[in-house]
């Protein structure tokens, strides 16, 4: 029987795998297509890029502290309120600095990024900006990255009128809703697992706007 570990890892592998064909279905006048706030497409690329990124990042980078889960991983980031600007500054900057076209970017980031996780075990511990977190607990927050910005860039290709954009990987949509469900139980807050509960078997309604990662 396949591990959790082995699962996360193959699910990053088919999440990274989308992103890549993603790339592959725009066309070369659309890549300053306006996408997610005042990014454009391209940047919205680079900016999913760093959930693979971070890995190679921080997986050599020395912490004070383990964090218990990806769940507290969030938590953490979340915590800071300049976080999204941050985020969004860091995107325009790294995208004027890519000398590449997006899809040799992709494929060489991904790449280190595979690199990387052959080389350290699920038990290494990530010094994120976070704190420190295992790999094992880290990498199903990367899938989610790779997931929900690439169905971000799936709505905007369909926006552009993009035919056969595809779906995401099964394994990597599963381990994504399974750390969103936990995110639940962190941030009740924000969305009370009771509700999520009661609102997909159909005996409650989301509230508007929900954001569990905003």
């Amino acid at each position: 029987m396949e591990s959790q570990s082995a699962r996360v890892r193959r699910a990053f592998g088919e999440a990274s795998s989308y992103v890549l064909e993603l790339a592959d279905c725009v066309a070369d006048d659309q890549w300053d297509s306006p996408a997610i706030g005042d990014w454009t497409l391209q940047e919205l690329f680079v900016h999913t890029s760093r959930a693979a990124s971070t890995i190679t990042a921080y997986a050599d980078t020395s912490v004070e502290r383990t964090l218990m889960s990806g769940a507290e991983y969030y938590v953490a980031v979340l915590a800071d309120p300049a976080i999204h600007d941050a985020v969004a500054q860091r995107t325009h900057s790294q995208a004027a600095e890519v000398d590449q076209t997006v899809p040799e970017f992709l494929a060489s980031v991904f790449n280190d990024a595979e690199n990387t996780l052959q080389r350290i075990p699920a038990t290494a511990v990530m010094g994120t900006l976070g704190g420190g977190i295992t790999l094992q607990d880290y990498l199903p927050t990367r899938v989610v990255e790779l997931v929900v910005h690439g169905t971000d860039i799936a709505e905007v290709l369909a926006g552009l009128g993009v035919e056969r954009i595809p779906a995401p990987p099964a394994t990597a949509l599963r381990v994504s809703l399974e750390a969103m469900v936990e995110l639940s139980t962190r941030r009740p807050d924000v969305l009370d697992p009771v509700l999520l509960l009661r609102s997909v078997t159909g005996r409650a309604t989301l509230p508007e706007g929900v954001n569990l990662l905003g």
